[in-house]
């Protein structure tokens, strides 16, 4: 048996269909939330969806830290390459999201909604510019740390 991981902010239950998110405009649809499709129905409900619960209460569930002497020379080109990635991966599933950047003296940190979403954005990172990443989950929560670093 594997122990639960804790998420607070894993609704308990499922939100009823066409229920909309006051925040973004989600839409759940098959108990899911999801970009609202042009003719999708009228919303029955409001609610907040769990990444804008996230961004309003500043909860991140993961962040990813880019450090190394090669961030000095490729800033934009680093950090572009990792919006693109958030943008496309907000697409496919949208309640993970770049919370926001925050630029510390030699590191540069992405905080986002959800776990999965750092990791792959320091998968393209590796992929595109070399370096290394370490992944690290939290036994407890889900919650993920990637480090991506390139000297």
């Amino acid at each position: 048996m594997h122990p639960r991981t804790r998420d607070p902010y894993r609704p308990r239950g499922k939100e009823p269909a066409s229920t909309s998110c006051a925040v973004c405009g989600l839409q759940v649809e098959d108990g899911v939330w999801k970009t609202p499709k042009p003719a999708s129905a009228r919303p029955r409900g409001r609610a907040i969806c769990p990444a804008c619960l996230r961004i309003r209460d500043d909860y991140p569930g993961g962040l990813l830290r880019i450090k190394g002497r090669y961030l000095r020379g490729h800033r934009e080109e680093v950090l572009n390459r990792a919006r693109i990635v958030a943008k496309k991966e907000a697409g496919t599933h949208p309640l993970q999201r770049l919370m926001r950047i925050e630029e510390k003296p030699g590191e540069i940190v992405l905080y986002f909604t959800g776990e999965h979403i750092p990791v792959r954005i320091g998968k393209a990172l590796r992929s595109d510019f070399g370096g290394s990443l370490s992944i690290r989950y939290a036994a407890d929560e889900k919650y993920a740390v990637a480090i991506w670093t390139k000297d």
